[in-house]
């Protein structure tokens, strides 16, 4: 991808430098300058990309006021909008609501804190993803002293699934849980169906704003890749296929790994959905560096009687690991046009930080 600058200008004299890398065949560029904080007059791109059309959604006063009398209507934005709003342009104290502009039937709501976050998807997570408890509604007292994750993604079918079994159950929800299940049902993720719920479309992201931008970036990007997997059937054919051809030593270690984060490894859709994230979340050259370096160290730690195979994947798997991730990255480039490594189109310009 070339990257192109862009300069937000006003009537101040004050300028934003931003770098946006461009997909390939499109020549629509989006951004959002008021969740800046950051009242744009004029913008001015680099000579070379003159053919691409600058969209900024929410600068003018009609969407603005849309989106301010209406908080559960989703603000449109990309990845890299969201890191860099400010969050005094946030029109509720606890979490914004976002839709992605790449796939806009995925919502992504980001939270202030983990705690406002896990009163929202903390028992969906056990619902839907961990070992024991998938498929199981369980209580707050139940999972107070468990992890549920610090980002989320979730399809519309099990967040339907989810809400009904609630009321199978007789159980109660969150406060944050009904206004989840009341912003699903506004953008229909989720509809009624009589007295039960079903699934509509796309599905919600979460991150929270107390991690640190490091890994905000990772875990944007992470859940990013879950939703291009629920939302594009070629894609996850795809990746079917790739973890098909994976040998039985390489499934081994993936199974060992997400056993260790605490998924539900049963779960085959699960298991194909986490495998292809986990290869895309950083670029192939970071492949062998965060497995063999971070990653299968904490794993031999944990797992003392499985020492010896974990040093027989670092000696003999590279190879392996470089070829899983490379085939990943083309099947998302050829299904979406999406790129590997990150889903963080726009950011601030380097040279010009503050």
């Amino acid at each position: 991808m070339i990257k192109v600058e862009i300069v937000l200008k006003n009537k101040n004299g004050e300028e934003i430098y931003l770098d946006y890398n461009p997909l390939s065949g499109s020549n629509n560029i989006f951004i959002n300058s008021s969740l800046l904080n950051f009242k744009t007059d004029s913008v001015e791109i680099s000579a070379k990309s003159k053919s691409l059309v600058i969209r900024d959604f929410y600068s003018d006063s009609e969407s603005a006021r849309l989106y301010d009398n209406y908080p559960h209507i989703p603000v449109k934005a990309g990845f890299g909008t969201i890191l860099l709003t400010d969050k005094a342009m946030w029109r509720n104290e606890n979490y914004e609501l976002f839709s992605w502009t790449h796939f806009p039937d995925f919502l992504i709501i980001d939270t202030s804190d983990y705690v406002f976050q896990a009163d929202m998807f903390k028992r969906l997570a056990f619902y839907v993803e961990k070992p024991g408890s998938r498929g199981i509604i369980r209580t707050n007292s139940e999972i107070e002293d468990l992890h549920g994750w610090n980002a989320h993604d979730y399809k519309s079918a099990d967040l339907a699934a989810f809400f009904n079994d609630v009321v199978k159950a007789d159980l109660d929800l969150n406060p944050e849980e009904e206004l989840l299940k009341t912003i699903l049902l506004e953008n229909e993720v989720i509809k009624t169906n009589g007295s039960s719920y079903a699934a509509g479309n796309g599905g919600i992201l979460s991150v929270s704003r107390e991690s640190n931008l490091y890994l905000r970036k990772i875990f944007i990007t992470h859940e990013g890749y879950h939703g291009v997997f629920f939302s594009c059937k070629d894609f996850r054919d795809k990746c079917e296929i790739i973890w098909d051809e994976v040998g039985p030593e390489m499934k081994e270690f993936w199974k060992l790994f997400f056993e260790y984060k605490q998924y539900d490894t049963d779960d085959h859709y699960l298991l194909v959905n986490e495998f292809m994230a986990y290869n895309l979340q950083q670029p192939v050259n970071r492949i062998i560096p965060y497995y063999f370096d971070h990653v299968i160290p904490r794993l031999i730690n944990r797992y003392p009687d499985k020492a010896d195979f974990l040093n027989t994947v670092i000696s003999e798997m590279e190879d392996q690991f470089i070829s899983n991730a490379e085939k990943l990255a083309e099947a998302l480039d050829e299904a979406t046009s999406l790129p590997a490594g990150s889903l963080i189109l726009l950011n601030k310009n380097r040279q010009h930080l503050n």
